[in-house]
This record gives C-alpha cells, structure tokens and sequence, in this order.
C-alpha cells in the first residue's frame, strides 16, 4: 500500500508544471567580515518509505565539509572542484540545471534563490559575500565607514565598464541606488532603501557616499551584495525602461545572449571583463523544475552542474563518476503559520500543528542522515543555537488533547468541529524541488494534521506564484517553508511583521495577544538593526527564538546539507555553502574537453 501510494505521489509530482570623524578602512587586505564586524515514522511512512533506494543508508560524499551528521565546521568554506594537471583551457559551454525560471533579469527585482543562482552571472555587486561567507571588495575596491555606521563612503574600481560600454563611474552607482526607492520602478528594494537610505552623493568620479537615515548593522550585506548592490548599466535602463529585464546589460563575466522561458538562459562571454577574460566560451542555465529529470541529464552529461541534489541521489551520481559536493548551509526550514486569517490565528491549533510532525522521521527517511532537526532555527555549533531552546516533540496524542481542550470536538467523518465550524486548513504547495522536495513536505504536513481531524485543502503553484500568494497571505494558512541567509550568525527566518519575506503574516494581525508580540518583535529587530556587537545580536535574536516557540509563530522543522552534482570535466568551480548566488568567480572555471 506505501509503495502505491508514494509511486502515485512521484508521479503526481513529476507531472506539474512548474558616523563620526574616526573612520576605518577596508581593502582586500582587510576585509569587512559581517557588516560592520558582524553584523511518527508510521504517520510519514507511506509518503517518505520511497524516498530512500532499496537498501540505500546515508553515504558519505566526496565534500571537504565530512558527513552531513556532523556539527557544522568553525568557519564555513567553500567547495572546489578538483582542476587538471594541465593548464587551464578557454573554450566550451558550462550548462547549469536550475529548478525555476528567474523571476526576472534585473537584479533590482530578484530577492529569492533561483533567480539568483540562474541570471547574476551577468551582472557583479559593489560588495561580493565570498567563498568563505565574509564581505569582500568587488566593484568597490575599497570602503570606509564611520564609527556610528551611518555613513558609507565606497571607492570604485577604474578599470570597469558595462557590456554596452557605458562607463562605470559614481554617476552609474548613483543611478542604480537611486532607482531603488523610485516609486514609478518600484523594485523589490524599494521598502528597505525608503526605510533606511538619505542620500547617495557623488563625491568625485570614483567615490559615492551613503548616508543612511537609520542604522542598519546589515546594509552592505544585505543591500549592496545582493540583487540591489548588483549594477545596471544606467544607459540601457534609460533607454529601454520596462523592457530592460528582456534585453539586460551589467558588468559581469557574461553578457545575455537570450532568455526563452521554461526553456534556458544563454549568456556569452565578455572578453573585456575586468576580472580578466573568462574561459567558458558561453554559459547555459536550463530551467529543469523536475528534480529526477536534472539527475538523469547530469548523469546523461547534458548538464553538468545541479544544485537540486537529493540525499537519494548520493550513491547513484557517485556510482556514475559524479562528484556530489555536501556542505551545511545557513538554511532553515519550518511550518509557517498564517497568523492572521483563518484557523491558525488560534494558539492551539498551531500548537497541535506543530506536535503532529515527525521531525526525526524526516531526516531519516528523506534526508538519510543528510541533515538534523533544527532546534531554534540553527544548526548544532551554530552562532544562533541554544540547548534551551526545546524542539516540539512528535506527539499526536497531546496534540488531539489540546485540540479537545479547545473545544474542537471530532465529528462523525473524522474532521473536528466547534460550534457549527469545521477544522480546516488552506495548504499552500509549490513543486519546487531542492534539497528537499517542497511537494513532499507539504504532503508530509497534511497527512499528520489529518491524522489529528484537521480537514485540509492543498493547492500547489508555480513557485512565482506560490512566492506572490506567501507574501500576500489571501487564501493560505500553513505551508512549509524555507529561507537562506549568507552568514551563519543569520541563519532563521523573517519573523519582523515589516519584512518583505516575512514568513507568517505578522504585520497583518489587528486584534489578541499577537498584536502586541508584534510590536514586540519589531522592537528588537530594531535593537538588532543597530547594534554592533555581534554576540549582543545573537542575543537579541534568542529573545524572538523564545517569542516563536510561547506562541508558535512558526514551527521550526529541519535542516538539509546543500548537496550539488558536478561533472568530472568541470574544473576549479568553487561552489559557496549558501543557496543564493551560489557560485563563486565563474569566469575562472574551465571545461576538460576530450
């Protein structure tokens, strides 16, 4: 019966569509590091019994970072493919399988994780988040900062020009801020560049100044090393206006050659990178929602790298020659809660919710081992992990109680009942497949809470779709979800209500108890935002983690090690342990032609 369940499952799955005069400087030499300096098994069983091979247990990969059992490494470090004897070769296409279509080809609309890894290659940001997670200099080669961290003053690279030979300058970096917080672009930046950016002025030809209105610890991580910090070239912007993403022209290592959607992204080398000329002749982003196809076209060799590696692919890409990079990632995963329409505004239906999930089970069954039970959000030796934060048990039976207690009585049909009122929850689903599968999980949600007489209804969207309905919160009221930092000390989720991917429609609460936590938790984001010291913010961020597991304004689940497939003929491609821009120096990786 489990395997005709989970084989219909699989197919169901595989069949949709998708500060003060005192400054200090930094340079290569020394870098800014964190902003700043620093900022049950029988209920699951029927769903999950597939998800491992026939006798298949956790196989250890072929990562420098050791198993994914093993406690995340002091400092995380980035994977590199072995290179050749030989030198290094110009020539050939890198295809990259990726699971979505970016949801745009301006960097300024891009805040998610697919998009990111599939379009900024054509594209650099003023600062870049390295191999080894810290902040280094890239189209500004060097910054200063005041003591109270409110005024940034960067100074540009000389030598840089976009792909339609608009120069880079100060005027460039001016514009592309400034369009942040235009209200007629309206990007998706616009909140945080209203919220906490002044002024951006051009002091001379190759330095900009920005003056921040409010302190925020994070502003160069999170603002200028991500989609906002990445430049466009003002000429085309101007030029062609709403139709820039159709035809975008950066400053990275390769140029757009074309986009068909559902299809591939084509980008071509720019021989006149300042990075110095990349070897790839061209690089191919295929879009590939479903996960077993990316396997079996990186076993075929029409693919040669895919970050959707499953931890039941191990062995067999390994078998077939392919190495499979597993590193810990500042991810994690969790049910979200929307806590303002629908049952769920109830404390005691999330709390069932959350006791009716078989954490362990996950991670045995469909991780195999790749991964743990998140505790608070963090992984075990993590900045953010606390041994006193409690993990919510397996344990349906509490969980019928407290819904009993609730006054939520089981009906005739099995479905839970108060006053006339049926127990029923909206599940959003998307079929996005990454390290785990998105369908899967929430599949694995909704048979628990049934088990416990919660009636449900799952609908499952395009993941650009699924990522609109989130954020709007009209017809949802639980999903599984996931979100990525680039630091290890910001792993967790956007709980502040004010977020732009806040995960549980806080800000949208207007009557209970949750209106003041809200404020509550704005607070300390706020604290957070403007302190300095990194262990003071770590602690800050123990007082939400306490906050979310009183009221379960989430309820954390797991974490999955990042696993990638790369072909042997793939040389010196350095692979971040983050999910977002996830490729470090591109123009530096070659192909071994034989």
């Amino acid at each position: 019966m489990a395997e005709k369940i989970m084989s219909s499952l699989v197919a169901e799955r595989s069949s949709q569509t998708p500060v003060l005069p005192l400054r200090r400087r930094f340079n290569r030499r020394r870098l800014l590091g964190l902003s700043m300096a620093a900022v049950g098994t029988g209920l699951m069983s029927p769903l999950i019994g597939a998800c491992r091979g026939a006798g298949e247990e956790p196989t250890a990969t072929t990562a420098p970072s050791g198993p994914a059992t093993t406690p995340a490494p002091a400092s995380p470090a980035a994977a590199e493919t072995p290179a050749a004897t030989e030198a290094a070769r110009y020539g050939g296409e890198l295809v990259i399988a990726n699971e979505q279509n970016p949801v745009s080809l301006d960097p300024h609309f891009v805040r998610d994780v697919g998009s990111s890894r599939a379009m900024f290659y054509m594209y650099d940001p003023l600062i870049k988040v390295n191999q080894d997670l810290d902040l280094e200099p890239w189209l500004a080669e060097q910054w200063e900062v005041t003591e109270d961290g409110m005024e940034y003053t960067l100074h540009l690279r000389k030598d840089v020009t976009f792909h339609d030979d608009t120069p880079f300058n100060a005027e460039a970096v001016k514009f592309n801020l400034e369009r942040q917080w235009d209200d007629q672009t309206n990007t998706r930046y616009i909140d945080d560049f209203k919220r906490y950016v002044e002024s951006i002025d051009v002091v001379d030809e190759y330095t900009v100044r920005i003056t921040l209105k409010e302190l925020f610890v994070l502003f160069p991580r999170e603002l200028l090393a991500f989609g906002s910090g990445h430049m466009i070239s003002p000429s085309a912007a101007q030029k062609l206006g709403q139709d820039f993403a159709q035809r975008p022209v950066g400053t990275g290592p390769f140029k757009f050659q074309e986009f068909v959607q559902d299809s591939h992204l084509l980008m071509v080398r720019n021989d006149n990178y300042w990075g110095g000329k990349p070897y790839l002749d061209s690089l191919r982003v295929r879009i590939i929602p479903e996960q077993n196809v990316q396997m079996v076209e990186l076993e075929a060799g029409n693919v040669h790298v895919s970050f959707s590696v499953q931890a039941k692919d191990v062995s067999r890409l390994q078998s077939a020659g392919i190495t499979v990079i597993n590193q810990p990632v500042p991810t994690a995963s969790w049910i979200s809660y929307n806590l303002a329409k629908g049952p769920t505004r109830e404390l005691a239906v999330r709390r069932a919710i959350a006791l009716s999930v078989d954490r362990e089970a996950i991670v045995r069954e469909v991780l195999l081992g790749y991964g743990q039970v998140s505790r608070g959000g963090s992984p075990k030796g993590w900045p953010r992990y606390h041994e006193d934060i409690p993990i919510d048990p397996y344990d349906p039976e509490q969980a019928k109680r407290i819904l009993d207690e609730a006054g939520w009585v089981v009906g005739p049909d099995g479905v839970r009942v108060r006053n006339g009122e049926r127990l029923k929850v909206n599940i959003l689903s998307t079929q996005l497949e990454r390290g785990v599968s998105y369908g899967l999980m929430n599949q694995i949600i909704q048979q628990a809470v049934e088990k416990i007489g919660i009636e449900t209804e799952l609908r499952t969207l395009e993941w650009g779709a699924y990522l609109d309905e989130f954020r709007a919160g009209e017809w949802w009221h639980v999903t599984f979800h996931a979100q990525n930092a680039n630091a290890k000390d910001l792993v967790g989720a956007t709980i502040d209500p004010d977020a732009y991917w806040n995960v549980n429609q806080l800000g949208k609460v207007t009557e209970g108890e949750l209106v003041e936590v809200a404020n509550r938790v704005r607070e300390i984001y706020r604290q957070m935002n403007q302190e300095l010291d990194p262990q003071k913010r770590v602690d800050l961020w123990k007082e939400i983690q306490l906050l979310i597991q009183e009221y379960q304004l989430i309820s954390w689940l797991i974490h999955w090690d990042f696993l990638v497939g790369v072909r042997p003929e793939v040389k010196d491609l350095v692979v971040k342990p983050v999910y977002s821009d996830t490729l470090y120096n591109v123009h530096r990786t070659w192909l071994e032609q034989g």
